[in-house]
């Protein structure tokens, strides 16, 4: 993970099936800005939308054949699937944030 002006950079792996039948791993390398819940409390002054999480693919290597892989190939269900990918990656490295204290609050991990 490296920080890149108010985004992160991550890379996560995503298994997909190319149209002949044969399955390909691409590593995916993208920014995520950080994401920064809504305040929905106290005086309308202090409330503010939520903003951030966007994803941008910056690119993507087929580990499989050894090569770049063209984002543009990716098919919306893997675009969809990568950017989980990378989402994930962030929300696992959110600063702060101990699954083990669930149960504190009274919710399931």
């Amino acid at each position: 993970m490296t920080a890149t002006a108010l985004t992160w950079q991550y890379e996560a792996g995503i298994s997909i099936e190319m149209a002949n039948g044969d399955e390909h791993d691409l590593r995916i390398r993208g920014n995520v800005s950080p994401f920064i819940p809504a305040k929905t409390y106290g005086s309308p002054e202090n409330c503010s939308p939520a903003e951030g999480g966007e994803v941008e693919i910056v690119e993507v290597w087929d580990e499989t054949r050894g090569e770049k892989f063209d984002a543009d190939d990716l098919t919306e269900d893997d675009l969809e699937r990568a950017e989980d990918a990378l989402r994930a990656q962030a929300d696992d490295d959110e600063p702060g944030y101990d699954e083990s204290r669930d149960d504190d609050w009274g919710m399931e991990p």
